[in-house]
């Protein structure tokens, strides 16, 4: 065996290779950046743009007539569901500019988190003694054809910040440095509500029981600015917006990929929704316990901390009302720095079983397009 082969690296001719494909998928990146930043309207951009200057305004986004007025005079098409007023006062800033520069400077952003996660998981990489050049074409080649980051650039998504924050919080509970996973975890959760469930495995854990305060604090001073700028009456109209969301049962919308949505299009239909919803809660709350014990078994470990934040973003994905494609952008990071443990990488199994993950994950071909129509197996492909 040579010694490049022993250390990891790649034979110099086949580098070269590899440079060479890394990047003209940049190349094709960059191509959609720009295409999505000056051509088109991303709608869950304008989505947000429209709900912030109304919030900003005095005006209620939760009304429909108002909210399909006020995007009329902007030239947008919003959509009728609503984000917490605390991602509208992050967002605020953007939503103050001309829609022209929100949106490229909305779009940068997001490449700029994207790069700060890569960035986070090459750092990860590189320090379990894997080579730098070759790690780093990995996570650029690998970032550019991830499909949940492209799919939440197109769409003008936040969840490519989420990312930035979920590898951020990897990175800190891997140190032991429960006041920044806290904090990160709690951004997650104001910026989108159901992952307001991270903060409740880390308190299990006990990753932020001794920094709860802290968390705390700086969680009623963001929902305190937003309330100051807004008002109270957002709060109000959002909470009362999830009441009657949450309350028309399962969803079976067709983006929705969470256990709830599979139940809605494969069962329902066939059982009617009582005994559905009922099915929903058991495998739900079977799946919680399951996780929380999980998280429990591994609370004390350092070493496996990148992969049990990656497990905890993907069972809050599974257990979530509505759950899509893209929201999988939170995982990049971790799925990069777990994929590539020396720990995981030596067994098969776990190997096979990860990269099968990974393909119906991040190739850019939707799993359910395998096998189209009405049933369970389809549904299950699909989700």
């Amino acid at each position: 065996m040579s010694t490049g082969e022993r250390s990891g690296r790649m034979d110099p001719r086949l580098r070269f290779l590899f440079l060479l494909v890394v990047l003209m998928l940049l190349g094709r990146h960059a191509v959609l950046v720009l295409r999505t930043a000056v051509l088109s309207d991303a709608v869950d951009l304008g989505t947000y743009y429209v709900h912030a200057r109304m919030l900003w305004e005095g005006a209620n986004p939760v009304n429909p007539p108002e909210l399909l007025e006020y995007g009329r005079r902007l030239g947008l098409k919003p959509l009728a569901g609503v984000s917490p007023p605390t991602f509208s006062f992050l967002f605020l800033p953007f939503a103050l500019l001309p829609w022209g520069a929100a949106k490229v400077a909305w779009t940068l952003a997001g490449q700029a988190a994207l790069f700060g996660a890569g960035w986070i998981a090459w750092r990860e990489m590189v320090a379990r003694g894997l080579p730098r050049r070759e790690s780093a074409l990995g996570v650029a080649g690998f970032a550019a054809v991830f499909y949940p980051a492209k799919q939440t650039l197109t769409l003008g998504q936040m969840d490519l910040l989420l990312g930035l924050a979920a590898a951020g919080m990897g990175w800190a509970m891997a140190r032991g440095r429960g006041v920044l996973a806290g904090i990160l975890a709690l951004a997650l959760g104001w910026m989108k509500i159901q992952l307001g469930a991270v903060i409740v495995f880390l308190l299990w854990t006990g990753r932020v029981r001794r920094e709860l305060g802290a968390v705390a604090l700086l969680g009623l001073i963001w929902l305190g600015g937003a309330v100051a700028v807004f008002g109270g009456q957002p709060v109000i109209h959002y909470l009362e917006f999830l009441r009657d969301h949450l309350g028309k049962g399962l969803n079976p919308d067709s983006v929705n990929y969470s256990l709830n949505g599979l139940l809605a299009r494969a069962l329902q239909p066939r059982t009617g929704a009582a005994f559905a919803q009922g099915v929903n809660a058991i495998l739900t709350a079977a799946i919680a316990v399951a996780s929380f014990w999980v998280l429990w078994a591994a609370r004390k470990s350092r070493e496996g901390a990148w992969l049990e934040a990656g497990f905890l973003l993907l069972s809050v994905w599974m257990l979530a009302p509505l759950s899509e494609e893209h929201h999988l952008a939170w995982l990049i990071a971790p799925l990069l720095v777990a994929m590539t443990d020396p720990a995981l990488r030596e067994g098969r199994l776990q190997a096979a079983l990860f990269l099968g993950a990974l393909l119906l994950v991040g190739v850019e071909h939707y799993p359910h397009a395998l096998w189209k129509g009405p049933g369970v197996l389809p549904e299950l492909l699909r989700s």
